[in-house]
């Protein structure tokens, strides 16, 4: 039997890839059917995203001023949360999309509540707010009301948070921030619950499903309360994907249920799809979020492919929120958004729910839009470790989840006959604890929830301060770029054929040029003659250092050992020192905060070269002399 028989014709993948493009240019099928199916062109990606420009962030604003507790007067879910957030964000507010009145979806209220809320229950809340009576709020569990005032207040933010979304789908915008309140994340069904009247991000959810116009959505809720009323509207669902982080304490930390635990993920077609990470310490910091972000969040949200990001945004792990105990900086906030930026097509809803020191909530808000207009990350909170008892919920949400999730099952489980071929105190064993004990009525109205004293609200809002003027660049990102201008020095012989020629440099700029990517940067080039950027003897020195004299004097001197990979002229040991040049003065301008971060184009490349010797077309290594450059010029402490 011929092994061959049928085999595609050996040809070369850029002979095919020609031959794919010439047929769809000319409209002629090819002859072989077995190259239409097995070659697709690797750079159709690149040029379908060309038509595509980052659209705008919308920005949605329902302060409900005259929602909040008539007979509390410090009651913490209060208007002056989301005025400070509007406040924080104004140097930001002319590269906003604001959601206007004609933004406002058409659909009836009433259509909208009814997606999650049942029309009795709806009717049953407004006669409750109606009644304007303290002792009716006693029935529920954290609920307060100013009257129609309230009730009116919740529809305007469920409305505010649908048609941002919907903005977002259409690809009128990119994503979008709604700064909105009362917050929603707490509300079931037919009950009111911890400062939330309606689940307006459960609301947005349903009605995208049931639109058509999303698929599959992940909801992301990092409020330090666990959001059990989103957890119970889509438990059954296989369509939402929902990710909770909240402060736990085995079930003492409200709302106190046992269904907040690891265990608890999902029943029917929803199982595997209802994640809880419980946190049963207070004090855990940006590392500790972040391990279970990689750990858990990042992995399962890829395989699952989200169709849109619903983030339900409680800013009461951050620290100074007397609410959460908890030791976040408002700049992870930004870094979370970034990392989910690479999903669903970096389509991302944000809606505000928990967050109580006024100072922290509005700083990490600002992140967080911040992150949305895809401005670079702050720095995180440096920790030595992860917190054990974090590291024991993500083992212990991992086990819960193992058999739902292909990314979960890289690592094998060891089986209960083995244990004894392993170390036991290294082996992981899922552990479910519940000591609490769920609230009943009568629920307190007034004073029940934690404050903060004058000196720690002052302490706070100095080190918020402290971290707003020396750690976060308020300033708008710039991107610069800088070109190796002499490269086109470094020549091979006329009788040696290579790929790593000048070309490789100038098609680079045609590309940033045709996407119009050059525009958008900025031009850190200066002239190359008089005027260098950095002393040509501080370079040497340091390429003295990393690579030592005699093998400089071999490339000065035409005497490395021949390879078909390696070549020299002239100029080399010149263009070598630009290319050096050009990233070294790339991170100082970075440094100096001239710029948020930069693009080095410049050869001959570098990371294959060794201390003493060349390959892969690299002769000095520009990454690692610039690296010890800016360590020891620039001050930088460490460097990746």
């Amino acid at each position: 039997m011929d092994s061959n028989k049928g085999a595609i014709p050996k040809k070369s993948l850029k002979d095919l890839i020609k031959e794919k493009r010439r047929a769809k240019m000319t409209e002629v099928v090819l002859d072989n059917p077995e190259i239409r199916s097995v070659v697709e062109d690797p750079y159709k990606p690149t040029y379908d995203y060309k038509a595509s420009e980052r659209l705008a962030t919308a920005y949605g604003y329902v302060p409900s001023q005259r929602h909040y507790s008539p007979w509390d007067k410090d009651f913490p879910e209060c208007p002056s949360r989301a005025l400070n957030i509007n406040r924080a964000i104004q140097p930001l507010i002319d590269r906003l999309d604001l959601l206007r009145y004609n933004d406002m979806v058409e659909t009836d209220v009433s259509d909208l509540l009814s997606f999650v809320h049942p029309p009795d229950a709806v009717d049953k809340i407004k006669e409750l707010f109606a009644s304007e009576s303290e002792d009716e709020a006693t029935k529920y569990d954290s609920i307060y009301f100013n009257g129609m005032h309230s009730f009116q207040g919740a529809i305007d933010a469920v409305k505010a948070a649908v048609s941002l979304t919907r903005l977002i789908v259409e690809d009128k915008v990119q994503n979008g921030f709604a700064n909105i309140r009362p917050p929603g994340h707490h509300a079931l069904p037919c009950v009111p619950n911890g400062y939330c009247t309606f689940n307006n991000v459960a609301i947005v959810a349903k009605y995208l499903l049931k639109n058509n116009l999303a698929e599959k959505i992940l909801i992301v809720d990092y409020d330090v309360h666990h959001g059990q009323g989103t957890q119970e509207i889509f438990y059954n669902s296989d369509k939402v994907l929902y990710f909770s982080i909240h402060r736990y304490e085995h079930g003492t930390f409200w709302p106190n249920l046992v269904e907040s635990n690891f265990d608890h993920i999902g029943q029917e077609e929803g199982k595997g799809y209802n994640i809880n990470v419980p946190l049963n310490e207070t004090r855990l910091n940006d590392h500790d979020y972040l391990a279970i972000i990689i750990n858990i969040l990042l992995p399962i949200a890829y395989e699952f492919n989200p169709s849109i990001i619903l983030v339900s945004a409680g800013y009461d792990a951050c620290i100074g929120c007397p609410e959460g105990r908890m030791c976040v900086t408002p700049a992870f906030y930004g870094h979370l958004i970034t990392l989910l930026s690479g999903l669903a097509n970096g389509k991302i809803a944000v809606f505000l729910e928990g967050g109580y020191c006024l100072s922290s909530l509005a700083d990490s808000a600002l992140r967080t839009v911040r992150a949305l207009l895809g401005d670079p990350c702050h720095p995180l909170q440096y920790t030595t470790h992860i917190n054990p008892s974090v590291i024991d919920s993500i083992n212990n949400t991992k086990i819960a989840l193992r058999p739902y999730w292909n990314c979960l099952q890289m690592e094998p489980l060891v089986e209960i006959k083995d244990i004894q071929n392993y170390d036991r105190f290294n082996y992981h064993v899922a552990v479910r604890h519940f000591i609490g004990e769920p609230e009943r009525p009568p629920f307190p109205t007034r004073g029940f929830y934690p404050l903060n004293s004058l000196g720690e609200e002052a302490l706070i809002k100095n080190y918020i301060t402290f971290l707003q003027t020396e750690r976060y660049n308020l300033s708008e990102t710039v991107i610069g770029y800088m070109v190796n201008e002499e490269a086109f020095l470094h020549d091979p012989p006329s009788n040696q054929t290579t790929q790593e020629v000048q070309d490789r440099i100038d098609v680079i700029i045609d590309k940033l040029t045709d996407f119009n990517l050059i525009g958008q940067m900025t031009n850190l080039n200066v002239p190359i003659r008089p005027e260098r950027p950095i002393s040509w003897s501080l370079i040497d020195q340091y390429i003295k250092s990393t690579h030592g004299e005699q093998y400089l004097k071999n490339i000065d001197n035409d005497a490395l050992p021949k390879k078909p990979d390696v070549y020299l002229c002239s100029s080399t040991r010149e263009v070598c020192r630009w290319s050096v040049a050009v990233l070294a003065w790339i991170g100082m301008k970075i440094k100096d905060k001239e710029i948020s971060h930069g693009v080095g184009i410049v050869r001959p490349p570098g990371h294959h070269a060794k201390k003493s010797s060349a390959g892969g077309f690299c002769l000095i290594n520009n990454v690692v002399v610039a690296a010890d450059y800016l360590i020891n010029q620039s001050g930088y402490k460490n460097l990746l």
